[in-house]
């Protein structure tokens, strides 16, 4: 043979734990934002109480807390220049 083009692509599939089926790279995509989305709530809470050290220290003790339990973070429960308890 000659003059054979040959294109190698990228292919990779993810196990997620508790997920019977492996998942492509969109489906991976897709599942790691909506956990993101799960886990800050809207975007407009997180980044305006991220603007606030004493808020974003809060947020951050608190995914650290709840990723290593499994819970979301509540959204919901920011107030004024600190995080309520989370």
């Amino acid at each position: 043979m000659t003059n054979l083009q040959v294109e190698i692509v990228d292919e990779a599939t993810f196990v997620v734990e508790g997920h019977n089926e492996p998942m492509t790279l969109q489906e991976y995509v897709n599942y790691t934002q909506k956990k993101v989305v799960d886990l800050t709530g809207p975007l407009e809470k997180l980044l305006a109480a991220w603007q606030q050290l004493e808020a974003r220290e809060a947020i951050y003790a608190c995914w650290i807390r709840k990723c290593m339990s499994g819970k979301s973070w509540n959204p919901n429960k920011l107030g004024g220049a600190t995080v309520a308890v989370l």
